[in-house]
């Protein structure tokens, strides 16, 4: 388990490496982006390209 209270910044940092992985395991491209706070975590942003169909 990982604590990540907006105050904890280890816990911040292991929850953006975790996103981080999670996300390029689904096949999205990131980037991270230092934070304007103080905290030392980063921002994660995940995209996924595509032909932009969607299937139900």
């Amino acid at each position: 388990m990982i604590e990540s209270g907006s105050r904890d910044t280890a816990g911040l940092v292991q929850m953006a490496q975790l996103l981080d992985q999670r996300l390029q395991a689904l096949g999205s491209a990131t980037q991270r982006h230092k934070s304007s706070f103080d905290l030392g975590a980063d921002t994660v942003v995940g995209r996924l390209t595509g032909r932009g169909l969607v299937f139900c």
